[in-house]
């Protein structure tokens, strides 16, 4: 009888290790120290872990927070030192959160003064693409790139959406990070949900107040 429970125990292990990985972790199996391997995975409260074991140390403290995919999350752009030029960021540029309550030691701190203007969903005007970024972490990734200009340049009320369209004056224009498209929005809860995958960022002020129905650009006339 104790040779079968034994047996059970053993074939059951596995079943219940996958289980804590998709629905959060028990305590045991906490680490204390992560290395730096680069293997984003995407967590259930929307942010993207630099490895699974960054993901096992919140879900350890976090039993809502489950896997919900072994890819990084929608909008997750690599950390990567500050690049030079007028060049538009791309995936290398971001940074995207470790954990889902980042300090500021996580974020960049060493930017130069290169000036290459970011305006920002906030209203500011970066200096550079690295500013930007370390902004974007402080503010737990609620900004976004308005243009690649500065603000002063860029019409609050009507902001140029896209080839040959403006926005009405209740909508920004925003831009998709990794795309560069721009899209007009509507303001939800003092966050712009550019589309479900925007949305799914900032999840739990989306679920309080849901974004409107998905708003279109205006011709110019």
């Amino acid at each position: 009888m104790a040779l079968s429970s034994l047996l059970l125990t053993l074939l059951l292990l596995p079943v219940a290790a996958a289980s804590a990985t998709l629905r959060g972790l028990d305590s045991s199996l906490c680490v204390a120290h992560c290395d730096n391997e680069d293997a984003p995975v995407c967590g259930t409260d929307g942010v993207t872990y630099h490895n699974f074991c960054l993901y096992r140390t919140a879900a350890c403290n976090n039993n809502s927070l489950s896997l919900a995919s072994t890819d990084p999350c929608p909008g997750y752009l690599p950390k990567t030192p500050e690049t030079t030029g007028r060049s538009r960021p791309s995936s290398g540029n971001e940074v995207a959160l470790d954990i889902a309550n980042a300090s500021a030691s996580s974020c960049p701190s060493n930017c130069t003064n290169v000036y290459s203007p970011v305006c920002a969903s906030d209203g500011q005007t970066y200096a550079n693409s690295c500013q930007f970024s370390t902004a974007r972490c402080l503010a737990h990734g609620s900004l976004w790139v308005l243009d690649y200009k500065p603000c002063s340049q860029v019409n609050t009320a009507r902001r140029t959406c896209g080839l040959g369209k403006r926005c009405s004056s209740s909508q920004q224009c925003l831009m998709e990070l990794e795309t560069e498209d721009k899209l007009c929005v509507d303001s939800c809860a003092g966050v712009s949900c550019t589309s479900d995958s925007v949305c799914a960022l900032r999840r739990t002020t989306c679920s309080v107040e849901p974004c409107p129905p998905e708003p279109t650009c205006v011709a110019v006339v």
